[in-house]
């Protein structure tokens, strides 16, 4: 069973997406603040995180989180960062260059 760590500050919108991904077969675990994030990446491992970011640049903040954690582990988690509005090109290269994948959502 797929493991994911969803991080998105609105609770609402993660617990309507973890019905889906769980419906799928996966575990999802939510988290809503830096806190809390931190506690999960702590307890256990994940095969992948995947990020809300509603402002420009917040998914580099939690990834430096995610990546202190995850030097411990043989594996890193693939880390998927949805961005609520296109905020041009170079932030996409930025995040691929950094191991992220970027989606924007409309």
């Amino acid at each position: 069973m797929t493991r994911i760590l969803l991080f998105d500050p609105d609770v609402a919108h993660a617990e309507a997406l973890a019905m889906l991904l769980r419906g799928s077969g996966r575990e999802v675990i939510c988290c809503s603040d830096q806190r809390m994030l931190a506690r999960r990446l702590r307890e256990r491992t994940f095969d992948a995180v995947i990020l809300y970011s509603y402002r420009s640049g917040d998914w580099k903040l939690h990834l430096a989180e995610i990546w202190s954690f995850g030097k411990a582990l043989l594996a890193q988690p693939a880390v998927i960062c949805f961005a609520r509005g296109y905020r041009g090109p170079q932030e996409r290269v930025e995040a691929e260059q950094r191991g992220v994948r970027l989606v924007y959502e409309g």
